[in-house]
């Protein structure tokens, strides 16, 4: 995608209404569509959500122009080569000043491939799970088919992640600087503690479990960037969020079956067959089809501990009325 379409006023209109949270399904497949054909373009859309995140979390703003206009100077900052604009927003409609300020922020990212504040990428693949130590001495366990993007070293007062997928931290403590995990539909909050968090994509619901210490999750509206109330979270307790129901539940669970996936083990309670396959899809690597919607909703309990796709599938088959088939690339049950 070229500077010019880049400026498409459709385009901007799309990317504006996503920060805001205020995009409707269909609008956000045709965003979808136009971002998967430029991974540049992509890429900066991101910076941009991420910066406006920060913006609209930290300081409460209710303001978008001036949100924006925040969030493009810090971008600006970040690229020494970059002068300062004065934007002249015509004051015909708040939807068009957003959009204005969304295009010269893009513009300006584009001359100057910006690049986000040394943030470093780990991503554990499917079949997979790998450990980091950030430079504050916090300890990150990825699971498999997760993301996460973090600093260099860790600048100001604060010291901030964006996760995508299950990980299980274990944050050194610094009170002056607390430890904050932007997740797609809520943020962490921490000085020093353990905690497993699960938030996949392609699930619904979040959960966060802690192990020692104290956490503060902060739900945020499905679609939104107004966060709801601060649920504060002690050793064994639990919280499951769904932005889309706006569903909240908690309990007291066993953290040492939450965090079990960190050596080998796979721990189902009441679980869908559903639900399972998509653990499955994501620890093994293969592409999981269940033929009968029926066999989907099964629920199973049962714990494996470093057993193979065929050993699990095997003992969870003796329960229930399926069969299935294991190839390279895929599990079929039916």
């Amino acid at each position: 995608m070229n500077l010019i379409s880049m400026e498409n006023e459709r385009y901007l209109w799309l990317v504006t209404k996503s920060i805001k949270g205020e995009i409707t399904p269909e609008e956000e497949a045709e965003l979808k569509e136009i971002l998967k054909d430029s991974p540049e373009v992509q890429e900066r859309y991101s910076v941009i959500e991420k910066f406006w995140k920060q913006e609209v979390y930290y300081n409460q703003s209710s303001d978008s122009e001036e949100a924006l206009k925040k969030v493009l100077a810090k971008i600006n900052e970040r690229n020494p080569v970059v002068k300062t604009r004065r934007l002249s927003f015509i004051r015909i409609a708040a939807a068009a000043v957003v959009v204005l300020a969304i295009g010269i922020g893009l513009y300006s990212y584009t001359l100057f491939s910006y690049k986000p504040a040394q943030l470093m990428e780990k991503y554990s693949g499917k079949g997979s799970r790998s450990m980091i130590t950030l430079t504050d001495g916090s300890r990150v366990w990825l699971n498999s088919d997760s993301r996460i993007s973090y600093p260099k070293t860790f600048a100001g007062d604060s010291r901030e992640v964006f996760l995508t997928g299950e990980a299980f931290f274990n944050v050194a403590a610094d009170p002056e600087k607390p430890f904050y995990i932007h997740l797609s539909d809520a943020s962490i909050k921490v000085v020093g503690t353990s905690f497993n968090v699960k938030a996949y994509s392609n699930e619904e619901k979040i959960q966060t479990s802690v192990v020692s210490g104290k956490v503060a999750f902060m739900p945020k509206a499905h679609h939104s960037q107004q966060y709801l109330d601060t649920l504060l979270l002690t050793k064994s307790d639990k919280v499951t969020y769904s932005a889309l129901s706006g569903e909240i539940q908690t309990e007291v669970t066993n953290t040492l079956d939450d965090k079990a996936w960190i050596n080998g083990k796979l721990i189902y309670k009441s679980e869908t067959l559903e639900s399972i396959s998509r653990q499955l899809e994501r620890s093994f690597g293969k592409k999981v089809l269940i033929k009968d919607p029926k066999i989907a909703k099964h629920e199973f309990t049962a714990t494996f501990e470093d057993s193979s796709l065929n050993e699990i599938m095997y003992y969870l088959s003796l329960t229930s009325q399926f069969k299935y088939t294991i190839t390279d690339s895929t599990l079929v049950i039916y």
